[in-house]
């Protein structure tokens, strides 16, 4: 068997060769079970830097063990369909859920790792292209907590599948329709008025909830809800308002971050927070009178270096960042902006 042979052509044949293996050479073990595409230099450097054991189950494989689950974990990467089937139950969490994640794995054993109680497992053989599409119904109608909120991200899932994920009794799935863009507008507008923060909070980052709903839960108790409408690009703009004014100094970090819009980047730009100053400096729509005036002197260095970075900074404000600012980072800043641009 070839070390430098690619990972999809061992078969669980090779098992106890590639666990000797593993023994022997842990630095290639490390590749191999990352499944590099290709090896350069930077990779190897990489590899050579991490511990094998950080590869694996820590407490719950024992020393001694490591080998085997490393090498059952590179078979489980695998397309050989026989050795798929029999990982399936491998004794091993983590070599399970890298079949439960392979495309190649047969159906029947994405079919019983979708009904596992093990969350992670579940979720991620619900949601691999492979299972087949009638289990998305069975699923919905009868399946565990784990695949019920994988099932969305099936590539088979439509509408119905999301509206009907919008009234499962658990909030974890509630919260994965939420967020889905199947749902229909009806039920997310429903969902932002859950119960369950968590479900409105992930409501609140749909781009698809209705701007009605989003303007109630920009006055969400909950920090991060609000956050989250400062981070929607559907916001509509009174909402975006009331959060300009916010509080939470997090959320107006947000807001400033992620707005399109130059009056409230320009507003957000004197507040009085230095973080909140430094996000409205470096987003894109930040005016180019207020970028001129944050580069001056007196404003923070966190500050002057977001505008120094910025693509909008007028090239003679950022050539004077360039060459006469005192931090060095801000010259830095300035002066890879200037080798960026073509």
């Amino acid at each position: 068997m070839d070390d430098q042979e690619p990972s999809h052509s061992y078969t669980i044949d090779d098992l106890d060769a590639l666990t000797l293996l593993m023994a022997a050479h842990p630095r290639m073990a490390i590749l191999e079970t990352l499944s590099c595409p290709t090896r350069n230099a930077a990779r190897e450097a990489a590899a050579a830097s991490r511990d094998p054991r950080d590869l694996v189950d820590g407490m719950d494989v024992p020393p001694a063990e490591w080998p085997r689950e490393l090498a059952e974990r590179l078979l489980a990467k695998g397309a050989h369909q026989p050795t798929l089937r029999v990982l399936a139950t491998s004794q091993y969490h983590r070599v399970r859920l890298a079949v439960a994640e392979n495309q190649w794995a047969p159906e029947e054993a994405l079919i019983a790792l979708s009904r596992h109680p093990d969350l992670m497992l579940s979720e991620a053989a619900a949601a691999n292209p492979a299972l087949p599409v009638q289990e998305i119904d069975v699923i919905q109608t009868g399946g565990v907590l784990g695949a019920r909120m994988g099932v969305l991200r099936h590539p088979a899932a439509r509408r119905r599948n999301a509206d009907w994920a919008a009234t499962d009794p658990d909030e974890p799935v509630r919260c994965r329709a939420a967020c889905s863009p199947l749902t229909s507008r009806a039920w997310l507008e429903r969902l932002a008025a859950d119960p369950c923060d968590g479900v409105r909070g992930a409501a609140a980052t749909n781009p698809h909830t209705p701007p009605g709903s989003l303007r109630l839960l920009a006055g969400e108790p909950r920090w991060y809800t609000r956050g989250c409408v400062a981070a929607n690009p559907s916001s509509p703009l009174d909402a975006l308002a009331r959060l300009a004014e916010d509080p939470e100094w997090s959320v107006r970090r947000t807001l400033a971050a992620h707005t399109s819009i130059p009056e409230l980047v320009d507003r957000l730009a004197g507040d009085d927070n230095e973080i909140v100053r430094a996000k409205a400096a470096g987003n894109p729509a930040c005016p180019a009178a207020t970028l001129a005036r944050l580069a001056a002197s007196r404003s923070p260095a966190r500050v002057r270096e977001a505008v120094a970075a910025n693509p909008a900074t007028p090239e003679d404000v950022r050539r004077r960042l360039a060459e006469h600012d005192r931090s060095p980072y801000v010259r830095q800043a300035a002066r890879a902006a200037q080798a960026a641009r073509p």
